[in-house]
């Protein structure tokens, strides 16, 4: 991934069986979107615009609170 390149990096929970999408600790870019949409989670739709956008969406790990990787 190049420096220069725009990315907004999400993480994915499970919550009562249905995965939802967060913007991953530290990422002020995504935490600007969920302000934007006025949500609490990034719907596949938001995905689709932020992409169109020209930003590339990254998917990380989600490490619970308390675990060490």
């Amino acid at each position: 991934m190049r420096s220069d390149q725009k990315t907004v990096s999400i993480t994915y929970r499970n919550v009562y069986g249905t995965d939802h999408a967060y913007p991953a600790p530290g990422c002020e870019v995504g935490r600007l979107f969920l302000l934007l949409t006025g949500k609490s989670t990034l719907r596949p739709r938001d995905l689709t615009a932020i992409r169109g956008l020209g930003y590339e969406v990254v998917v990380v790990a989600h490490v619970p609170e308390g675990v060490t990787a």
